[in-house]
C-alpha cells in the first residue's frame, strides 16, 4: 500500500472532517466571546527585577568604616540596597492621564527601609515616557510618578538607592488608584524567579486583544494538526507491522494446512491479502464467481464511458453488506481498493476479455476459494 493510501487510512481511524468541524466551531464561538462579551480590563503590575546589596562584605572588619552621607552604615548596622523596578501596563486597554483618581496619588512607598537618592529612570519603552515621566520622593519614603499616559504594554524601569538594617530587605508597596481597576497593584518578585501572575486561569486565558486570538486560534490547529500527524502516522505505522505480521502468520499457516497444491498465482492471492485485507479477499471470491458482477467491474475499468457510473458500483458493494455502514467517502475508498484489485487481475491476465467473454484463470479461482474458506475458520 502507497504511502498516499496509509495517510487516507487514517481518516478510517480518527474522525478529521469531525474533529476539524468542531474545532472550528468552537474556536470561531470564543473569538467572538473575546471580541464581543470580554470586558477590557485596566491593569499596572509592579516587577521587582532585583534588589542588589552595593556593598557585600565576606569578613568582617574591625578598623573598616562605610561612609555614606556622612554617616557610618556599618557602625548603624545598615546597607545600601539598590532595587530596580519595572512598572508594565499588561493590562487589556491603555492607560490615560484622566484615568488616574485625582484624589490619591501615583507611585510607591519604600518599606523596611529608607531613600537614599532621588530614583533614577533607568529604560523606558517609548519616546514618550522618556520625555513626559518625571519621579520625586518625599520624607515618608513616598516614591512619586506623575500620571501621564501608558499604553497597553508599555513600560519603564527606575533605580531606587535604600538604606536599610542587615538583618531586614526593603520592600515595595504601590499607592495609587486606576478607575476601572478592581484589585490592587500587584508586586512580582522577579528577581527570586517567583513570577506568580495574580490573574485567575481565565483572566489570563482571555488576556490580549481579537486580532492576538485570531492568530492564536490558527496557530493551535497548526500545531494540532502535526501534533495529530505526528501521533497518527506512527501509529498507523505500528498498527500496520502487527497487521502485515498477522498476514504473515496466517499465510504461513495455508501454505503449512491446505491440502491443494498451490501454483505460482497463489503469491498474487497473498499479495492481495496483504495489500487490501480480509475483506477483499471475501469480495472478490464472490465477484470473480458472479459472471454478471465482472462484466460490470471490469467494464468499468476497460470503458471510460462507465466512468461515471460509480454510485452503481457503491450500491452493488451495499448489496453484499460489506459497507453499508461507512461514510460515503469512505465507501468510495473502499470501492477504488477495490477496482485496484480487478486492474491488477487484468494486468497479471488472470482475468481476460475475448470476444465480450470474461474469462477467470480455474487454478487462481480455485486457490483463491481455498483461501477464503481458511480465513472464515479462523
Amino acid at each position: 500500500m502507497s504511502t498516499l493510501d496509509k495517510i487516507k487510512t487514517l481518516d478510517k481511524k480518527f474522525s478529521w472532517s469531525f474533529f476539524g468541524f468542531l474545532i472550528g466551531i468552537l474556536g470561531f464561538g470564543y473569538a467572538i466571546y473575546i471580541d464581543q462579551f470580554k470586558e477590557v480590563k485596566p491593569n499596572i503590575t509592579f516587577d521587582i527585577l532585583s534588589k542588589t546589596q552595593v556593598l557585600d562584605l565576606k569578613e568582617n572588619l574591625n578598623e573598616l568604616k562605610i561612609i555614606y552621607d556622612g554617616e557610618d552604615l556599618k557602625e548603624k548596622d545598615e546597607n545600601l540596597i539598590l532595587i530596580t523596578l519595572k512598572i508594565l501596563n499588561n493590562g487589556d486597554k491603555d492607560i490615560k492621564e484622566d484615568d488616574f483618581v485625582s484624589q490619591v496619588p501615583f507611585g510607591f512607598v519604600v518599606n523596611n527601609g529608607k531613600i537614599a537618592e532621588t530614583p533614577q529612570i533607568l529604560e523606558t519603552s517609548n519616546d514618550f515616557l522618556k520625555n513626559y515621566l518625571k519621579v520625586s520622593y518625599d520624607s515618608t519614603n513616598t516614591v512619586f510618578l506623575n500620571k501621564t499616559q501608558i499604553d497597553q504594554n508599555q513600560f519603564f524601569t527606575i533605580k531606587i538607592l535604600t538604606i536599610c538594617k542587615n538583618s531586614e530587605v526593603p520592600d515595595i508597596k504601590p499607592v495609587g488608584k486606576i478607575s476601572g481597576m478592581v484589585n490592587e497593584f500587584a508586586v512580582r518578585n522577579i528577581f527570586k524567579d517567583e513570577l506568580e501572575s495574580e490573574d485567575s486561569f481565565f483572566e489570563r486565558l482571555n488576556n490580549d486583544n481579537f486580532g492576538i486570538h485570531v492568530a492564536r486560534f490558527f496557530y493551535y490547529i497548526i500545531c494540532m494538526a502535526l501534533f495529530s500527524l505526528l501521533i497518527g502516522i506512527p501509529s498507523s505505522k505500528l498498527s500496520d507491522f502487527f497487521d502485515n505480521k498477522k498476514k504473515k502468520k496466517l499465510i504461513q499457516k495455508f501454505r503449512n494446512k491446505t491440502k491443494i497444491k498451490l501454483s505460482d498465482k497463489v503469491d498474487l492471492i497473498f499479495e492481495l491479502y496483504k495489500d487490501y485485507g480480509e475483506r477483499s479477499i471475501k469480495w472478490l471470491d464472490n465477484t470473480i464467481s458472479n459472471d454478471k458482477k465482472l462484466i460490470k467491474h471490469v467494464n468499468y475499468i476497460k470503458t471510460k464511458e462507465s466512468r461515471g457510473t460509480d454510485d452503481e458500483l457503491i450500491d452493488d458493494y451495499e448489496r453484499e453488506e460489506l459497507i453499508e455502514n461507512q461514510m460515503l467517502h469512505e465507501r468510495r475508498y473502499i470501492t477504488s481498493s477495490f477496482s485496484r484489485i480487478i486492474e491488477r487481475l487484468i494486468d497479471k491476465e488472470i482475468i481476460t476479455k475475448e470476444n465480450e467473454v470474461i474469462k477467470v484463470d480455474e487454478v487462481f479461482k480455485e486457490e483463491l476459494k481455498e483461501f477464503k474458506y481458511f480465513i472464515d475458520l479462523q
